[in-house]
């Protein structure tokens, strides 16, 4: 394993050997941020224990009748991780428009919501999902960054 620090502070951890599970690393968080309090302090902001991040997977659901969606936005969440979870029992992370722009998509008859999910709920979902009387076609969505599906870790690490 390599350490590195930015210039911001922030500490990135990778691994030299890509056969190597992320969460053989685990047990050695708490020595590692030890340390680095021990032989970095940084006063009242000392750092933080490093975690394994999340490697949920975003699938687009397209066609979804505009009629049938919350009339708030901030309402989104709950109303499709109910409905998901109603229907395939899996429970989502995050819900989103993909088009952000309000007007615009109820100016349609139907739009998409884009979720995340646990790696192994994926399956479940793809290709389509019976959701409001009738059949989505659900796809996985590419992620700006092309490594974020791999086993990362909070503050940089990333397992290649």
């Amino acid at each position: 394993m390599i350490a590195k620090v930015n210039n911001r502070g922030t500490v990135s951890l990778k691994s030299t050997n890509p056969n190597t599970s992320a969460d053989s690393y685990a047990p050695y968080f708490n020595a590692l941020t030890r340390s680095l309090n021990q032989s970095f302090p940084v006063g009242d902001n000392p750092w933080l224990t490093f975690t394994q991040a999340p490697t949920a997977i975003q699938l687009a659901i397209h066609s979804i009748p505009t009629d049938v969606l919350p009339d708030n936005d901030e309402q989104l969440f709950t109303f499709i991780k109910n409905s998901i979870h109603n229907a395939k029992a899996v429970t989502i992370g995050s819900a989103r428009y993909l088009n952000k722009d309000r007007t615009a998509r109820l100016s349609k008859q139907a739009t998409s919501v884009v979720v995340s999910v646990n790696p192994d709920d994926v399956p479940i979902l793809l290709p389509a999902l019976f959701l409001f009387l009738k059949r989505l076609k659900v796809e996985k969505r590419m992620q700006a960054n092309r490594y974020c599906n791999r086993y990362r870790l909070l503050f940089g690490f990333e397992y290649r």
